[in-house]
């Protein structure tokens, strides 16, 4: 059991008291308590332990009550009494864009829809054509976004298999039995959906018995869905196969193809770095090992010196509780300032999106005001003006021309009417990359991995644009987009175009998803010259502020 285990069962507790038609203050009790104990990083076993669940925020007596029912005994009672009139398994109906509590429970009282499989069979059979309170548009969102989910099942995103196979990483690091121990397969070579991670470890027994904290580890992968194997390998060929376990088929057959793997398939290598050394090729970075590209370029030594964590040094787009941030100001600029950033643009929200706290001219003006007042107080990071700025459905930004002037980032963005055409799509994303204080094109296809597929444009004519318009595109590093893709990236990169690898945090914790973002960049086989936050902040000024 994990403190995430918890957060899961307070949200699922939260829903069934919605669908009961519970009171609101209730229902958010236990709404926000999941939420603070998301976005604070608690443990709540050490707090428990130190007896001082009762100081949390929000956690009254009941709260306390189910936290130490929790942690004794494994279950949540009120939640299993709730489970009696509708099933846990509705939670996972949330997932879908288009569905909330309300449509939730009415597909159910109607239909006797319970989870995903059912919801896709009664589209699939024709049982929702006539379904009240649900239009044919926002039966196509809700049927797209399902298809998208159901692709996405028993597969998990990269922070969270980080997180995951870290733990059991180390564990097994520390086994008397084990003398190597590495993460290959998906997870190694950074694929955006991970479906199978890949543990090799090197071991002479190969019958290892793992111990307690390993198999709880092991149990809690298995329980994801996601495929885990596990292989043991004696000292011999330890490297030699952690090559083949990192690469996809394609690179494999291409790299047997290509040389003589006798003479080094049971060589005792010190390193996979000596193992290339010994056919004469270029080191290949695991995030390139997808197909014969690298091996190609491998062999011609013309692998690029791809970027790297400390390359960075600007932190750019992140939201404060200005808008749908979790954080202030000052707490983001001085997280981001022990991070080692040497400056940082605040881009909360834009006045269109409303419903998140957009900023009104009056506000950024404030903002602008409150930016100056604390300047001095971090003297070792600079604090940029900028936006988040919607892209509106014909393509005008949200704010006049004067006063982006005045910003100096601007991100621009869309958040809304997704469903137009793929010409409409192109030709409104094309408009905002024309405007000349537009510094970045913000997530540009609009994805979010393993819930919502990216609106339709045309990614080579958007990239034309960016290019000719000398626009910079975003590589989103939240873990659910990561958007541009590293597809999409390399293909940008070929034409000349500069990016900005960018967290869009918006709470503290999730500042470190720029690091995920680098290993998109890798993966599309970019450098620290492709990346304006990797510039010094003077020639960042230079180059894309838009006072300069």
């Amino acid at each position: 059991m994990t403190t995430k285990d918890l957060i899961y069962k307070l949200n699922l507790y939260a829903f069934q008291l919605e669908l009961r038609n519970e009171n609101q203050f209730k229902i958010s009790t236990f709404r926000n308590a999941a939420d603070f104990l998301t976005n604070s990083n608690v443990d709540i076993f050490s707090v428990y332990e130190k007896n001082k669940v009762n100081e949390l925020p929000g956690f009254g007596n009941t709260l306390v009550k189910i936290v130490e029912d929790f942690i004794k005994t494994g279950t949540f009672p009120q939640l299993i009494k709730l489970s009696t009139i509708y099933p846990a398994s509705l939670f996972e109906l949330k997932k879908v864009k288009g569905l909330g509590t309300k449509r939730i429970k009415l597909l159910f009282e109607t239909f006797s829809i319970t989870n995903l499989n059912e919801l896709e069979e009664a589209f699939n059979n024709g049982k929702l054509i006539n379904v009240k309170g649900i239009s044919e548009e926002q039966k196509e969102i809700i049927y797209n976004s399902l298809t998208h989910v159901q692709a996405g099942k028993n597969k998990i995103l990269q922070d969270e298999c980080i997180e995951l196979t870290n733990d059991l990483i180390a564990i097994l690091k520390n086994h008397s039995q084990i003398t190597k121990v590495e993460l290959a397969g998906e997870t190694r070579r950074f694929s955006e959906i991970i479906s199978q991670i890949d543990i090799l470890i090197e071991s002479e027994n190969s019958n290892i018995e793992y111990t307690q904290a390993a198999q709880d580890k092991i149990s809690q992968i298995n329980s994801t869905g996601v495929k885990l194997n596990i292989e043991i390998i004696g000292q011999q060929n330890f490297y030699y196969r952690l090559n083949q376990l990192t690469g996809t088929k394609e690179f494999n057959n291409y790299f047997d193809e290509k040389f003589n793997l006798e003479s080094i398939k049971n060589k005792n290598f010190s390193s996979e770095a000596d193992l290339f050394k010994s056919l004469s090729i270029q080191y290949i970075p695991p995030e390139l090992r997808e197909n014969e590209l690298s091996i190609n370029s491998a062999i011609e030594n013309t692998i690029p010196k791809l970027v790297k964590d400390s390359d960075l040094k600007g932190m750019l787009h992140i939201h404060t509780d200005w808008s749908d941030g979790k954080n202030t100001y000052e707490e983001m600029v001085q997280k981001c300032c022990e991070m080692g950033f040497d400056y940082v643009a605040i881009c909360d929200h834009s006045k269109s999106s409303s419903y998140v706290n957009g900023l009104s001219e009056e506000r950024i003006y404030k903002q602008f005001e409150i930016i100056e007042q604390i300047k001095d107080h971090y003297p070792n990071i600079k604090i940029l003006k900028g936006i988040e700025c919607d892209i509106l459905a014909n393509g005008d930004l949200d704010y006049s021309d004067d006063l982006l002037s005045q910003l100096d980032i601007v991100v621009a963005s869309i958040h809304s009417n997704f469903n137009l055409g793929k010409t409409e799509m192109t030709n409104r994303i094309i408009k905002a990359t024309e405007n000349p204080y537009i510094t970045i094109i913000g997530h540009p296809t609009g994805r979010i991995l393993k819930t919502r597929a990216g609106y339709e444009i045309d990614i080579d004519k958007f990239i034309d644009a960016c290019s000719s318009n000398n626009k910079v595109i975003e590589i989103n590093a939240n873990p659910y987009r990561l958007d541009f893709s590293y597809i999409n990236s390399k293909k940008a990169k070929d034409k000349g175009v500069k990016f900005a690898i960018n967290p869009d945090s918006h709470k503290t914790s999730t500042l470190k998803d720029i690091y995920i973002g680098i290993k998109v960049a890798r993966k599309a086989w970019l450098t620290k010259d492709d990346i304006i936050n990797c510039l010094n902040y003077n020639d960042f000024i230079k180059q894309y502020s838009n006072n300069k």
